[in-house]
């Protein structure tokens, strides 16, 4: 019985010297494989590539079978990610026979060699600038390069951003003054009454007591007394009776600028009375060239770039709108109306864009906002004092219209968008813009990258080519995308809406209406630079949303004022 269990016990130990050895010889075939295969990753890892990986992933499954092949590893297990471990193929029963024969005593090493090698322990695939890829399977252009990370690189905000950044002051001009020229030159003073020839030699205020009937206690601006002015005057009345018959103005309209210092388009073609909704009719014009031009400019972006699109509706700015001087007819403005609305939104737009586009992450909510809240902000609170100092509807449009033109010259200095080069597959035009950027930064980029850059874009290329092209339509198509864009249109027309009729009534407030102007216009400094800097802190959403809502809630609060009310009380 004792030398049974010594024999037992020999053979236990021999079976455990076996699985010892067995394990060491399994270990040491996986360091010579890692060691193997991390040399030849260093010697890879600079000229990293697709075809690389491929040679990688074929000298794992070599290495792989050789290490089975050799008969050490028995019932290699196949798998991905598992730890090496010892499988319990030598316990004993309670009776002293064995439960599995020790021969089978089987090891866990991190290979699969079904039809894919995986990684082995921590090996690791390194990327063109020496950082860890997560592993073998994962392509190289995930490692190389994006817009941003160059971006970054020649400098997120540096002397060329900044050139950039200040060549936006001139097209923030020719975008206030596009938008809100048009209520200068068709402005209406409150004080105008029917023109009497026949009174012409009295003075303003004993026209009114002979002429104009009382409407609401205010001298009625649409109708006269139907009577002989030229008996009244032999007879020496001068003053009207109510009882008096009264007819619409019959030879014009008489108008008082001592608040609107001149004449306008609206005043000289007589916009009152039963015309007096040819004013909102051609801003409504103004607007229709607005959305045609989103639309027309939009796909000439995208076409032929945004240079081109910024220098064209910058020209086309300034001819219509030099023309508006010109206009003799309500059709005449309209027309010419139109045209300036095309270029409306799209003359600052696509620079605002191509901005953006060359500013870093880091400095993009700055500029973005505060060209806004400076340039934009300082033509609007300009405006109405050029408008009053001309004091000529004709010269306020021709004045107003100078900047698109100098915007015309400039445009052609501007970088074409890089993104858009790149989305052409003009990369070597992206790159020498780039070396613009480093050079006038004073940086210095690596050529690989620039390299690995063009690289990725030329497969992108090659991939893209069979992909299909979408359009507008494509964002009504899916219910996520359709719900955005509704949504998107519902938002900014509430804008939209709110912003336009809140500079338009200020003249509705009892005050002076070039100083109101003013003040309402230089609300948008503070707005502005207060989104400068929280939005990032806050974020988009509901920021976008609280600040809505206080909006509607103060523009409803505005309606309880008695001058310019909402609501008639009695």
């Amino acid at each position: 019985m004792e030398e049974a269990k010594m024999k037992v016990k020999t053979d236990m130990g021999l079976i455990k010297s076996n699985a010892r050895k067995k394990m060491e010889r399994c270990r040491n075939s996986e360091d010579r494989l890692i060691s193997q295969l991390e040399v030849e990753n260093q010697a890879l890892r600079k000229h990293i590539s697709a075809e690389v990986n491929e040679i990688i992933d074929q000298a794992i499954a070599k290495f792989s079978a050789e290490l089975i092949s050799n008969g050490e590893c028995n019932g290699i297990r196949k798998g991905r990610n598992r730890n090496f471990t010892q499988s319990s193929g030598s316990k004993i029963q309670e009776n002293g026979e064995f439960k599995h024969d020790p021969e089978d005593t089987f090891y866990e090493i991190p290979l699969q060699i079904c039809h894919e090698p995986v990684p082995i322990r921590s090996l690791r695939k390194v990327s063109y600038d020496g950082r860890p890829a997560n592993d073998l399977s994962r392509k190289s252009e995930d490692t190389i390069p994006d817009f941003e990370t160059i971006l970054i690189q020649v400098g997120e905000f540096g002397n060329y951003q900044k050139i950039l950044f200040l060549a936006m002051f001139l097209f923030a001009f020719s975008e206030a003054f596009l938008y809100l020229s048009q209520i200068f030159i068709t402005l209406i003073p409150d004080g105008h009454w029917c023109k009497v020839p026949q009174l012409s030699n009295l003075t303003i205020e004993q026209r009114k007591l002979l002429s104009i009937p009382l409407k609401d206690s205010k001298y009625d601006s649409c109708r006269m007394y139907s009577v002989n002015y030229t008996d009244l005057l032999r007879t020496g009345i001068t003053l009207a009776d109510p009882t008096w018959p009264t007819t619409e103005c019959q030879h014009g309209w008489e108008y008082d600028f001592s608040e609107i210092p001149y004449s306008t388009i609206a005043t000289e073609l007589n916009w009152v009375c039963d015309q007096n909704t040819l004013a909102p009719w051609a801003q409504a014009s103004f607007f229709c060239g607005a959305i045609v031009g989103g639309l027309v400019f939009g796909w000439i972006a995208d076409r032929f770039g945004r240079v081109p699109a910024l220098v064209l509706t910058n020209f086309i700015g300034f001819v219509f709108g030099t023309m508006t001087a010109f206009s003799t007819t309500f059709w005449q403005f309209a027309v010419c109306r139109f045209f300036v609305g095309l270029a409306f939104d799209n003359c600052f737009t696509m620079m605002y864009i191509i901005t953006l586009e060359y500013v870093g992450p880091t400095w993009r909510t700055f500029v973005s906002n505060m060209s806004i809240a400076v340039f934009f902000t300082l033509a609007e609170s300009l405006l109405p004092w050029i408008a009053y100092y001309v004091a000529n509807w004709k010269w306020l449009c021709i004045w107003t219209s100078l900047p698109l033109l100098v915007g015309v010259g400039i445009g052609w200095i501007v970088p074409e968008s890089a993104r858009w080069l790149l989305s052409q597959g003009r990369v070597d035009e992206t790159i020498s813009i780039m070396r613009r950027f480093e050079k006038m930064n004073n940086k210095h980029v690596d050529e690989k990258i620039y390299e690995s850059l063009k690289k990725s874009c030329q497969n992108l290329i090659t991939q893209d080519k069979d992909q299909k092209r979408y359009s507008v339509l494509d964002l009504f198509r899916s219910a996520r995308l359709r719900n955005v864009t509704c949504l998107l249109i519902v938002i900014w027309m509430s804008i939209s809406l709110l912003f336009d009729g809140h500079v338009r009534q200020v003249e509705h407030l009892g005050l002076d209406f070039f100083i109101t102007f003013t003040i309402a216009s230089a609300t948008e400094l503070p707005a502005d630079t207060l989104l400068t800097f929280t939005l990032d802190k806050w974020g988009r959403r509901w920021y976008a949303a609280a600040t809505m809502i206080l909006s509607g809630v103060f523009s409803l609060m505005s309606c309880s004022f008695e001058t310019g009310r909402c609501f008639d009380y009695n």
